[in-house]
């Protein structure tokens, strides 16, 4: 078995498409790596009065530098610090913040208040100015989070209060006071992992269509299943051999991204709470750290998953072109699917799908950030859930049934 899976691989690798596509995979781990790092910006002014950007590693220095002050865990005592700074420098230069304490003192406080502001509400609903937002209402804040949090998923599950008792479970299980430190967290990196799985998943999807079906085309399946080695034996090399490649393909392409994108941050970025990437009322209990992990190693499973209905779609059709187009519009049809509909019929069918967990609108990463549970009676399941029950379950069910497809074909 060895001996085939062995061959089955140098004869996909022989051709120059592979080879290419396997290239093309690593150089685009680390040019993304690296524009997450350029877009990396720190403005200031000179002493001429002039505006200066710094971008990649610079800015990313002189971040590390201003923020490091705030950085740590965000107390109440400390939240009221930074609301009052920002209040204080508003009073004292009405006219306008000089350049060095636009700097100094604003600029680091101002990178915090984006995103502590999100849960002061007037009467009427709408964001409240910092202005409106007292010393109270600042040591307040981790109450005032948590009763928005809490409003927000009764007014989304007002007729579930199961599945708003396991939100608000999700909720109590975030450690706080929140950690902030600047980097991953902060940045575009969490993005980029996902853009990074579309692309492995497309590539190593063109790599893994013509398994099967370019056999048929050929005809070369005809003399093989005339062996001793034909069928099941040919069928498990196919696919052990098309999931080597394919993995390893994987593992090492992010394995770079995250080493260099992580090396440039700072490991301990990744203590950082995971509320300060999109939105502090994000209820998942994870760090940038644990976001990371769990991102890649379900980006992993999904990957899998995918290829193996991949493989799947090749053992059934005669013709490597058709083959490729469907392996194509199935990993973008998560996408377009939530794209053209909304309710819980539709979320379902998108965790559902084989690539439901890698698209560009319906990805586990949204899922893993928002509020989203899959309504089941009259209870619910958190969609990260359901993407990551779905694809492993998928992953060894579409191997069998390529398996089986492989053997029952006839020429």
């Amino acid at each position: 078995m060895i001996r085939l899976i062995r061959l089955e691989m140098k004869k996909v690798l022989k051709s120059r498409m592979p080879k290419i596509l396997l290239s093309l995979a690593l150089i685009l781990s680390v040019v993304m790596a690296l524009a997450v790092i350029h877009y990396a910006n720190y403005t200031y002014q000179d002493a001429q009065g002039k505006e200066v950007t710094l971008t990649g590693f610079k800015a990313i220095e002189k971040n590390k530098e201003m923020m490091e002050p705030y950085e740590g865990p965000l107390t109440p005592e400390k939240i009221e610090h930074v609301f009052r700074v920002n209040r204080e420098a508003e009073k004292t230069y009405e006219e306008g913040i000089p350049a060095d304490s636009q700097e100094k003192e604003r600029y680091p406080a101002k990178r915090i208040l984006g995103s502590l502001r999100q849960v002061y509400f007037d009467k009427e609903g709408m964001p409240r100015s910092l202005s409106q937002i007292d010393d109270k209402d600042a040591r307040n804040f981790y109450q005032v989070r948590d009763g928005v949090v809490a409003d927000s998923i009764a007014s989304k599950y007002p007729k579930s209060p199961l599945i708003q008792d396991k939100a608000l479970a999700l909720n109590d299980q975030i450690e706080k006071p929140f950690t902030f430190l600047y980097g991953y967290a902060t940045s575009d990196s969490a993005d980029y992992v996902l853009m990074l799985l579309i692309v492995l998943m497309l590539l190593c999807g063109i790599l893994t269509a013509p398994v099967f079906s370019s056999d048929y085309q050929t005809g070369a399946d005809d003399i093989l299943r005339c062996t001793k080695n034909g069928r099941v034996r040919l069928a498990g090399a196919k696919v052990l051999s098309a999931f080597l490649l394919s993995g390893l393909c994987f593992i090492i392409c992010m394995t770079i991204y995250l080493l260099i994108v992580n090396t440039a941050f700072g490991w301990d970025s990744l203590k950082a709470s995971i509320q300060f990437t999109y939105n502090v009322t994000v209820i998942a209990p994870l760090t940038a750290g644990g976001v990371q992990k769990l991102t890649a190693g379900a980006g992993l499973l999904i990957f899998l998953a995918m290829i193996s209905f991949i493989l799947m779609i090749s053992s059934k059709t005669k013709t490597a072109m058709v083959s490729m187009i469907l392996a194509l519009v199935f990993c973008f049809l998560p996408s377009l699917v939530s794209a053209i509909g909304s309710g819980s019929i539709i979320q379902w069918i998108c965790c559902l799908m084989p690539a439901g967990g890698a698209g560009l609108t319906h990805s586990f990463l949204f899922e893993l950030l928002g509020t989203n549970f899959l309504p089941a009676g009259d209870t619910g399941f958190w969609s990260p859930y359901v993407i990551l029950i779905a694809a492993a379950i998928q992953l060894p069910l579409f191997i069998i049934l390529t398996i089986r497809f492989y053997c029952r074909h006839e020429a």
